[in-house]
């Protein structure tokens, strides 16, 4: 152990034989200078175990670069923070072979990529209090399998797990504000996301290429999905949508994996090949509330062969990319959304509005318009269960339970179709399909995920 007084450097304290030295104990006063010195033994020695639990650090950080090497592997095994540190800075380690590291109840922030390519790390603990993680925190430590954040973080900086591709389990509590650029980008094996309600802002390609992702639950007060979020999550084909949800841009969810697909009733614009290359799509389900579609959004669907559009007039062909860049011109010229669909596509348009449809360019690419007043029920329909019954999601089913009286109920899948009806007195266990159905029951609607 080596007791380090104030003004005492520890170089002169460890001595000619510290390339030596394979376990280190420190306590007493750490300055910042004395980290290059803990690196040089790593890099150069023989050190392997690094122990500052009874230490305290100058500032209560570990300085940027603090165990920084830049060849691979780093043979740090096993390192103890000190208990009363606040700050992990910027870079502290890169790919150390430690597989394991606990944080001290006092930490409140880790700066940019502080665990890059820790590549032998399994699991991440972040304590209460912890307030901000940076860009690349966790960037490509890939056999990371779960992670734990506390509800005191705000928010997630860019690429924070990217290619943390064997990460299998992400507790994402309520607190989290903001989930930045490609903060869970790049993973193979979580199947299934709950974003919290205190989510307000997602941004561009935050989910891309999540391959194994099948469900995720977005928060009702999103109001907008940006660029490229979750394209490429080929398997997705369930999502909650966000009750107040306007609009979705530029390539959101190009290449997923929906099959039916119902958008939500406050829905206004869809941006430029939004679902684009949606193989599986064969059934879309379109709100009123859609104003405007952006370029090519759902060509090259090649499977889709039903469209419902209950607007009295066509939505109007945009170029949109984002919020900043919508409308029209010689480069942005307006192209079919449908480009590239089944050959035998029917669009299903309100009676009355044939001949207005025949003449937009939102029906370029279908074999057929019907005129329809029979539209599948719309699963953002967003009414509140009454008090006269409750509604809960299971795993493979519904539970209804009258509060009182007997209550009707029928319920819906996604694509409208008809699952069951029944009057619950008392408590109904009604087998679902997995994804969202709708429950009407008591005059009401509410819609509900079925696990």
């Amino acid at each position: 152990m080596v007791d380090v007084k104030d003004g005492q450097a520890l170089e002169a304290l460890l001595g000619e034989d510290m390339l030596e030295i394979d376990t280190l104990v420190v306590k007493g006063s750490l300055k910042h200078t004395d980290f290059p010195v803990m690196r040089q033994c790593l890099a150069k020695g023989k050190l392997r175990v690094i122990d500052l639990g009874e230490s305290e650090v100058e500032n209560d950080s570990l300085p940027e670069n603090a165990f920084y090497i830049s060849f691979d592997p780093v043979h740090l095994d096993s390192i103890v923070l000190p208990k009363t540190l606040r700050v992990i800075g910027n870079e502290v380690f890169c790919n150390p072979t430690m597989r394991e590291i606990r944080f001290p109840t006092t930490l409140k922030s880790i700066g940019d990529m502080a665990f890059n390519q820790c590549n032998y790390l399994k699991t991440a603990i972040i304590p209460e209090g912890v307030e901000s993680i940076g860009a690349g925190c966790f960037y490509s430590c890939y056999s990371l399998k779960s992670v734990s954040l506390p509800s005191t973080i705000r928010h997630l900086g860019i690429e924070a797990f990217n290619l943390c591709s064997n990460l299998m389990t992400i507790d994402i509590p309520y607190g989290i504000e903001n989930i930045g650029p490609f903060a869970f980008a790049n993973i193979a094996k979580v199947e299934e996301m709950i974003i919290p309600e205190s989510v307000k802002n997602i941004e561009e390609y935050a989910f891309y290429d999540d391959w194994s992702m099948r469900k995720i639950v977005l928060p009702n007060r999103l109001t907008v999905i940006v660029n490229n979020v979750f394209e490429d999550c080929n398997r997705l084909s369930d999502v909650r949508w966000p009750s107040e949800l306007a609009m979705i841009f530029q390539e959101a969810f190009k290449s997923c994996g929906f099959t039916t697909l119902a958008l939500p009733g406050k829905l206004e614009a869809i941006g430029n090949e939004a679902f684009f290359g949606n193989m599986s799509l064969t059934k879309l389900i379109l709100p009123e509330s859609l104003e405007r579609i952006g370029n090519s959004a759902f060509a090259g669907c090649e499977n889709l062969r039903e469209v419902y559009c209950p607007r009295q007039t066509p939505p109007e062909v945009q170029f949109i990319h984002s919020m900043a860049n919508a409308g029209s011109g010689a480069a942005n010229a307006p192209q079919p959304p449908f480009d590239k669909i089944a050959a035998d596509a029917v669009l299903y348009v309100p009676i009355g509005t044939k001949s207005l449809y025949e003449a937009s360019m939102f029906a370029k690419g279908f074999a057929e318009i019907r005129e329809t007043a029979d539209f599948p029920a719309d699963i953002n329909d967003e009414i509140a269960a009454s008090d006269g019954c409750s509604v809960t999601g299971g795993k493979g089913c519904i539970n209804i339970s009258a509060n009182g009286e007997p209550v009707a109920y029928k319920v819906y899948a996604a694509g409208g179709q008809l699952v069951a009806e029944g009057v619950a007195d008392g408590t109904d266990i009604v087998e679902a399909p997995a994804g969202i159905c709708i429950v009407s029951a008591h005059g009401e609607k509410t819609k509900v995920v079925v696990r």
